[in-house]
């Protein structure tokens, strides 16, 4: 029995299943051969078509960019292309065959795959793209969006299941990071709008300390050593501190940039480790590595000094009696993609990422939330106002700079600052200016919309000895130094005015005259358009809440120049 080929008169090709069998005489000697021939060309065309359009198929499924396979009722793969392979760590395709899920993947992972395979054998139904894990054996997790049909036989009987995963691993991740990005744009407008806020609060809240502090001071000096004294003692002391808390108001509203100077931050932490080491607990051992090669920025020292000190005593605070406090710096480049990872929001370039790292206590997630935001603490009530890490917030966004944190609850906190590095030396630091002379004889013009401002000013400044007029707007002050300015020696302008800024009515009254003195009044801190118009020739500023000592000194400059 035994397959032969056969070539036809007419040239064909043919193959014949030929059985051939000795004939024998009645002595049993071998008289001839008896063969019986079946053309079986049809069926090797056939099976040779078969082998070919498996092939094609074998070459398709391995080919495709999806995992493909197939399983018995048992769970037993009797297909699988090469992506099925690899996700399951198999050297070949080969490998799988007879072997189940428990073969390859943790008992969890396979029990849960073989349970959703006995649903389907068991109600006919399909699992439609369901997301599945595989680690890979190089340690790498894909996520395969699995797809599982019921597998019939002839009969129509379920016979097993046929398999379709697709590699949705790159959708994933391109849709945690559009939700990152989502999540970063919202917690971005909060912050935002929340300093709108803050600053506008600041603002109106020290337009009342001015007049609060200055009607104190008043009262401190007539009353001499009186008991009316002492209390206004209480009162200037109160709106100091008040002051200084709005101040952490303006910082996270990012209005508090006092100037722009080239500063050295290892500098800075050295500055800052001295005045630790002179205040915390002995038992908190402070640890310095300045690694950063460059470390000039530019900003305002005494900003970045505050925001530095403000995590260092968080620090402190989370630590308790007993721990460490590393600050170390580091030089970072921040290509485009990292320049977008949430709290950094910062553009490309080169950086300095300063870090101050702590063994307290750590953070729970409810508390990372709202680290930032002003007024929130978990201190107990009396111990802090929740302004520390909201001053650091915006005094960092004030520098161009970003933010991060770490933090895991029993094993501490990692701040890290990132600052924009500067191309140049840092400034060295400007000498105390000297004090000026006494106030000369002086007509001053005082130009605020709050009337007890304005009014406050009016007897601070008739106590030094100054004559003052006072306008209610700018427009109405305008009108007056036009023509009166020959007998006006210095203008207190508040740039916050409802008809007309205080920057708009500087230029105005530069117009008139270009020699005119402007000392700058306001509930914000120094930015904007008042450090515009300090360059171009105001001579001073004065940040409400002012004193009788700060006013006084601001007046006898702005004369004597």
């Amino acid at each position: 029995h035994f397959l032969e080929t056969q070539v036809s008169p007419d040239g064909s090709f043919r193959w014949l299943d030929t059985t051939k069998v000795p004939l024998h005489d009645a002595s049993g000697k071998v008289m001839g051969v008896l063969g019986i021939c079946e053309d079986v060309t049809e069926r090797r065309k056939a099976e040779r078509q078969l082998r070919e359009e498996r092939n094609l198929l074998r070459k398709l499924i391995d080919n495709i960019p999806h995992a493909i396979y197939v399983k018995d009722a048992q769970g037993r793969f009797l297909i699988a292309n090469r992506l099925t392979a690899i996700i399951m760590g198999a050297k070949s395709p080969d490998e799988l065959i007879g072997k189940t899920d428990f073969d390859f993947y943790p008992e969890t992972a396979a029990r849960e795959f073989r349970a959703d395979e006995e649903r389907i054998m068991a109600s006919g139904e399909p699992l439609i793209q369901k997301d599945e894990p595989a680690r890979l054996p190089d340690g790498r997790t894909l996520w395969i969006l699995t797809t599982k049909l019921p597998l019939r036989d002839s009969q129509g009987r379920l016979a097993g299941i046929i398999g379709v995963g697709l590699d949705d691993t790159k959708r994933r991740e391109e849709e945690l990071r559009r939700r990152e990005l989502e999540e970063q744009l919202r917690h971005s407008e909060k912050m935002k709008a929340i300093g709108h806020l803050a600053g506008g609060v600041a603002h109106d809240f020290n337009n009342q300390l001015a007049a609060i502090m200055g009607s104190a001071e008043l009262i401190r000096e007539t009353a001499g050593s009186s008991e009316a004294a002492r209390h206004a003692e209480t009162i200037v002391t109160a709106c100091r501190r008040a002051a200084d808390l709005t101040g952490k108001l303006l910082a996270f509203a990012r209005r508090g940039r006092y100037q722009s100077v080239s500063v050295d931050m290892h500098s800075i932490v050295r500055e800052v480790v001295a005045l630790l080491e002179r205040s915390i607990d002995k038992r908190i051992k402070i640890v310095q590595h300045l690694n950063a090669g460059s470390s000039v920025v530019r900003g305002d020292p005494a900003q970045l000094q505050s925001a530095l000190l403000n995590l260092c005593i968080n620090a402190r605070d989370a630590i308790g009696h007993d721990g460490e406090i590393v600050i170390s710096t580091e030089a970072a480049i921040i290509d485009e993609k990292a320049s977008r990872r949430p709290g950094l929001d910062v553009k490309p370039g080169r950086y300095i990422a300063i870090s101050v790292t702590d063994t307290g206590s750590g953070m729970d997630e409810e508390t990372k939330k709202h680290i930032f935001e002003p007024f929130f603490t978990t201190k107990k009530e009396g111990e802090g106002t929740g302004m520390g890490l909201a001053a650091v917030y915006g005094a960092v966004k004030n520098h161009d700079g970003g933010i991060t944190f770490t933090s895991e609850v029993g094993y501490g906190t990692k701040f890290t600052i990132w600052l924009p590095l500067a191309d140049e030396a840092a400034t060295e630091r400007c000498p105390e200016r000297p004090k000026p002379a006494a106030i000369p004889p002086a007509t001053v013009l005082v130009v605020d919309d709050e009337d007890i401002v304005r009014t406050t000013l009016k007897v601070m400044l008739e106590r030094l000895g100054c004559k003052v007029v006072a306008c209610a707007d700018g427009e109405e002050a305008l009108e007056l130094y036009r023509s009166s300015w020959r007998e006006i020696q210095l203008v207190l302008l508040d740039m916050v005015m409802p008809r007309m800024s205080g920057a708009d009515m500087f230029r105005a009254m530069k117009a008139v005259n270009p020699d005119v003195r402007a000392i700058l009044v306001s509930g914000y801190s120094l930015a904007g358009e008042a450090q515009q118009a300090l360059d171009n020739g105001a001579k001073g500023f004065l940040q409400k809440p002012c004193t009788m000592s700060s006013l006084s000194d601001a007046v006898a400059r702005a004369l004597s120049e």
